[in-house]
């Protein structure tokens, strides 16, 4: 049996033109991160969670005040402590613009220290 579909199983739809069909969610979620409620996105495998959220992270306008970072788990890179920090205080530059942000995580503890410090600074 041959298949048309563009899309491949397991692979997130990462081109925001493969991505549709989903306005209610990204609006529901959008919504929870504005009044600074948090929101579960559950469902079956292979359904779109990873899709929709990174639609939401990079593809959504969100108050300026709201610093996102996705990160796709099955990346090996994140399977140890130092580099899950490491992946999100590279996120943070990213998303925040900050200079201030060190380029890697030290610690857990300097980790913990800076996200109170942003969360500070009205993020």
């Amino acid at each position: 049996m041959s298949s048309n579909s563009p899309y491949i199983p397991g692979v997130t739809a990462r081109d925001p033109a493969m991505f549709f069909g989903r306005a209610d969610e990204l609006a529901q979620l959008t919504d929870a991160i504005r009044k600074g409620s948090s929101q579960a996105v559950v469902g079956l495998r292979r359904i779109g969670k990873s899709s929709l959220l990174y639609h939401l992270s990079h593809h959504t306008s969100l108050p300026d005040h709201v610093a996102i970072v996705y990160l796709d788990l099955l990346d090996a890179n994140y399977h140890t402590a130092p580099g899950l920090l490491g992946g999100i205080w590279r996120g943070l530059q990213q998303a925040t613009g900050r200079g201030d942000v060190p380029s890697a995580a030290p610690d857990m503890a300097a980790f913990t220290s800076a996200i109170r410090q942003m969360k500070a600074d009205g993020y």
